[in-house]
């Protein structure tokens, strides 16, 4: 029923899947970051009024500066949790931030795609391209 294909082995340079973390402890930093809904960053206490005005809130005061957070869009929650199932599946390597494939056309121009979520081992690898409508109501 199905014919089986062999496929070379490749050995693609550092750049062809990029960043593909393989590091637990890469993962797991990742994983924290992403299975939050909301965006932090750290800016200098002067420049509070600003962010706030920029749509981020005070989330916490430091002694010279402020942590501020913002909610995260839907198209990006989505993403996160793609990726986190993945994590969540144990598989051995995982996209990174902004990851992407490098790839070479028929012509010979070199391109870059990016990948929403990307995760592999020995045996599988998933691509995942993520699609979100912010309406509940569907016509």
């Amino acid at each position: 029923m199905f014919e089986r294909v062999l496929i070379p082995d490749v050995k693609p340079d550092k750049s062809f899947l990029y960043p593909l973390l393989s590091s637990d402890s890469e993962i797991k930093s990742l994983a924290r970051k992403k299975s939050n809904q909301n965006n932090f960053k750290t800016v200098h206490s002067a420049d509070l009024e600003e962010e706030i005005s920029n749509g981020w809130e005070l989330s916490r005061k430091n002694k010279k500066t402020v942590q501020v957070k913002r909610a995260k869009s839907h198209d990006v929650l989505l993403e996160d949790r793609v990726w986190c199932l993945l994590q969540k599946m144990g598989y051995e390597q995982i996209g990174g931030e902004k990851f992407h494939i490098s790839f070479t056309r028929d012509d010979g121009t070199r391109g870059k795609k990016q990948i929403d979520a990307f995760a592999c081992d020995e045996e599988t690898a998933i691509v995942v391209e993520c699609k979100s409508l912010l309406s509940h109501s569907f016509k």
